[in-house]
């Protein structure tokens, strides 16, 4: 009796896990997490922030989104990636505070030994 209890038990967590990563999977990808994961490459590779208004690298997510089967990001033809001035007016200050938040955690715990 007690081993299947066991048995139960690990087959609930087992289905629970896999309910959490798969969970993730499914989840439609919102215009606001996209922007943000440009503007961290755009940040780390020191690259120009009017790349969001080339009409090539518009195309090309574009293209992503609609082979990735995400309808989040098209409006027509035309993708609902920030310009330039709210990726750096929105997008870009709320990067540096998740970035701030996580370094300057990291520093705190480092001068309090």
């Amino acid at each position: 009796m007690a081993r299947k209890a066991e048995e139960l038990k690990a087959k609930r967590e087992e289905g629970q896990a896999i309910a959490a990563t798969t969970a993730h999977a499914f989840k439609p990808v919102l215009p606001d997490e996209v922007a943000m994961a440009w503007m961290k490459v755009i940040v780390k590779r020191a690259l120009p922030l009017d790349l969001v208004d080339e009409p090539l690298f518009r195309e090309a997510v574009v293209l992503t989104a609609a082979k990735s089967g995400s309808k989040n990001l098209l409006v027509g033809n035309e993708v609902r990636l920030p310009h330039r001035t709210t990726m750096t007016t929105k997008i870009l200050p709320a990067l540096d505070a998740q970035l701030s938040a996580s370094v300057g955690a990291q520093v705190r715990g480092l001068a309090n030994p």
